[in-house]
């Protein structure tokens, strides 16, 4: 993937970071979340069903899952879409169905897990043979170290569930992304030394159930398309002249990793429990450093082209778009992320860039 970039202009000469504006003032309007005072952290899981060639409906896997969802200390929020992966990449054919669930905290989700996932995931034969992989990342949400930028008030997916609204102060300029975050006064989420974009470890995994925990400040980030309250205006300017960016960008992280920084990438068509199609899609990506995701997002040609096409789409809306657009960006402190992958190919999530542990009892 060619990529052009400039000189970074959020560095001074000495090579540090400019410090968070003492009177910033916003260029439009827009919203962060506000969490309670009593929510350090938020549970976080993401399950994905890796269907290869000649995979069975993965239907009986899902509705398994979703019936656990139902019992006591269930997740608070439960979205899911699907990824058809292409281009040629490493994942080429593969149709990944992925499940979003948020506890309040993660006791919460720990308590639920103990009880019921073996039984509805681990302990499936998906799990330990034939084309079907099953994968689960845990991940625990650190309030002071993510961020979320909302154009609309009544925003309610996602994390937004468990937090109120403040107006943003941080936004429109290069480095604001880490400002909303409130560990930026003290942390700068450095990068974890010895990562290697271009390794290829647990090279055999299929039938193998394998655990993996990746170092510090790695960022996850989801992104949300909302188009279910645009005009048909928007509606069409937004799939003639966004989206194809936006999958196109999505597809090339994915199969171009080193490039970017990226770890894995996944372009969702969005769906209710049913699988009923939503006017809704997201992207999900794990990046190995917030340095990375900023220099992707503000000077890669796939994410410029994006954002022009956006920013083109709003100013000819004059400023009254009602499509839906939001990112939650989230810094992992070390411990806080564990990704397991059952009978999936090597190139699933971070299985291709970090050493794993065998799982031997499900």
């Amino acid at each position: 993937m060619s990529e052009t970039r400039e000189k970074t202009p959020f560095r001074t000469a000495a090579g540090k970071r400019p410090a968070k504006p003492e009177n910033p003032t916003p260029p439009f309007e827009a919203a962060n979340p506000d969490f309670p005072a009593d929510l350090p952290f938020i549970g976080y899981a993401q399950f994905g069903v890796q269907c290869r060639p000649g995979a069975p409906d993965p239907a009986p896997v899902l509705a398994a899952l979703y019936h656990a969802f139902h019992a006591p200390g269930g997740p608070k929020v439960v979205e899911q879409g699907v990824s058809v992966h292409g281009d040629g990449r490493a994942k080429d054919g593969l149709t990944t169905h992925i499940v979003y669930a948020y506890w309040r905290t993660p006791e919460d989700r720990d308590a639920w897990m103990k009880i019921h996932l073996d039984a509805v995931w681990w302990g499936r034969p998906e799990a330990s043979s034939g084309p079907t992989g099953l994968w689960c990342e845990r991940i625990d949400i650190d309030t002071a170290r993510t961020e979320c930028l909302y154009a609309h008030q009544d925003h309610a997916t996602g994390y937004a569930s468990f937090a109120g609204k403040k107006r943003s102060l941080y936004h429109g300029y290069f480095g604001a992304l880490r400002h909303r975050m409130p560990a930026s006064d003290w942390d700068d989420f450095a990068e974890s030394p010895g990562i290697d974009m271009n390794a290829r470890v647990n090279a055999e995994t299929l039938g193998r159930d394998i655990e993996v925990t990746p170092p510090a400040n790695i960022v996850l980030i989801r992104t949300s398309q909302d188009w279910s309250k645009a005009t048909a205006w928007e509606r069409e300017y937004y799939f003639r002249d966004v989206e194809h960016h936006l999958i196109h960008a999505a597809h090339a992280l994915d199969g171009d990793s080193a490039d970017a920084g990226c770890f894995d990438s996944y372009f969702v068509r969005e769906t209710d429990a049913e699988g009923r199609v939503l006017e809704r899609s997201n992207v999900t990506a794990c990046f190995r450093s917030l340095d990375a995701l900023e220099e992707w997002t503000w000077h890669h040609p796939d994410h410029l082209a994006i954002f022009r096409a956006a920013m083109d789409m709003i100013r000819q809306g004059g400023n009254a778009i009602m499509l839906n657009l939001w990112a939650e960006v989230t810094v992992f402190p070390e411990g806080r992320f564990t990704g397991r992958y059952a009978n999936c190919l090597p190139a699933t999530g971070l299985l291709p860039y970090f050493e794993g542990r065998e799982k031997t009892s499900r």
